[in-house]
């Protein structure tokens, strides 16, 4: 195999050049004198000479796409770069590329816009997410096609004719950084604020807790089917194939013929195809019946320990609310806390922005007092 050569592929760039090396094929680009590389403070570096490779290249051909990152907050201004072999002229109009959304909540296609390159082997297309209705949590797609709305010429080639479309397998990951392309994410879903729901608690009262988003947060859980059980001693012991759940993990069980094995409980002990609950004996089970975990938050109290609190309302609004009765925990003239923590998410269990995950995880400093605008304060039950 040849060290370079003389056709309109990035196989034909010098064979040393690698992504995220100190050089780069997206910099190399063919010229009069032969294969040259444009460095990062804009001077160019002749590396192999070859006389007359732009003229014998002909006109100039896409060789990469990409985006620049792989995932972008909704403010990011994202930007696609299309890569030349040889240096290009935009001459009249404003190029653009296409970008669809795969949920299409954000609108689609989104344009993205020529915003500079001219003249290099390099065209960056530029789109404020910021602009764009609904971004946050939605995945980008970017899709064969060819640059709309422009007229170019081959700068150094003297071939007026450039080739601007691009394959599919043109497109390489984030920062051109490898050959496989994945579709570019737009983060969505983070924690802001977490509080108690009320200043104070009886040590006899139901607790809640408050876990604010930026944005709306869907919640859902894939229900586990349960095909019998088995009770004895105070613990009834469920089939259900395949539903991994954890110990320690809160599910809520229902529509369970008899009707007094239903209920919210949390899992003592597991295996792959069963899990057991403390329940007081029920009759012998006749039919029916599903699990469903329940994402939780862990309240702690140093002296007792901690108990996890399950969510209980808010899915498609801002605010999460999970709730615990705290009757016969034992916490009475103790300090209730909330520490620093992730979100629990049992088998089944997602919590959404939009089509992306949102994020699980908050900090000592995300806490606030219970009208999300003071101070955090551990709470001491009366």
């Amino acid at each position: 195999m040849s060290l370079w050569g003389t056709s309109n592929t990035d196989r034909s760039k010098p064979k040393f050049l690698k992504a995220g090396r100190n050089y780069s094929p997206d910099n190399c680009f063919a010229g009069p004198r032969g294969w040259m590389y444009k460095h990062i403070d804009g001077s160019e570096e002749l590396l192999v000479c070859i006389r007359g490779l732009s003229t014998a290249l002909g006109g100039a051909q896409i060789t990469e796409v990409y985006f620049d990152k792989s995932s972008y907050s909704a403010t990011d201004v994202a930007a696609i770069t299309v890569v030349f072999t040889e240096k290009v002229t935009k001459v009249s109009g404003t190029p653009t590329l296409e970008v669809t959304t795969v949920s299409g909540r954000a609108g689609s296609p989104l344009t993205f816009t020529y915003a500079s390159g001219s003249g290099t082997n390099e065209f960056i297309f530029t789109l404020d997410l910021a602009t764009v209705t609904s971004a946050a949590g939605e995945v980008l797609a970017l899709a064969a096609q060819t640059i709309g709305v422009a007229t170019f010429s081959d700068t150094a080639g003297g071939a007026d004719i450039v080739d601007i479309a691009f394959a599919s397998g043109d497109r390489k990951a984030a920062g051109g950084l490898g050959e496989t392309y994945a579709n570019p994410t737009i983060d969505g879903g983070s924690i802001i604020a977490v509080a108690f729901g009320a200043g104070a608690y009886a040590a006899t009262a139901t607790a809640t807790v408050k876990v604010k988003y930026n944005q709306s947060v869907t919640v859902a859980a894939t229900a586990k089917t349960i095909t019998g059980f088995t009770a004895g001693g105070g613990d009834v012991v469920f089939d259900s194939v395949a539903h991994g759940f954890q110990v320690g993990e809160i599910v809520t069980v229902a529509g369970v013929d008899p009707v007094a094995a239903n209920g919210t409980f949390t899992i003592t002990a597991k295996a792959n195809d069963t899990f057991t609950v403390t329940l007081a004996d029920p009759t012998a089970y006749v039919s029916g019946g599903t699990a469903i975990g329940l994402s939780t938050v862990t309240l702690t109290q140093t002296t007792v320990g901690t108990k996890k609190a399950p969510y209980v309302s808010g899915s498609g609004t801002t605010i999460l609310t999970f709730s615990l009765d705290l009757t016969g925990w034992g916490v009475t003239s103790k300090d209730l806390q909330i520490l620093a923590q992730t979100l629990a998410l049992p088998s089944g269990v997602t919590i959404k922005a939009g089509i992306v995950n949102a994020d699980l995880i908050f900090a000592s400093g995300d806490r606030t007092d219970s009208a999300f605008t003071g101070a955090y304060a551990d709470i001491t039950l009366s």
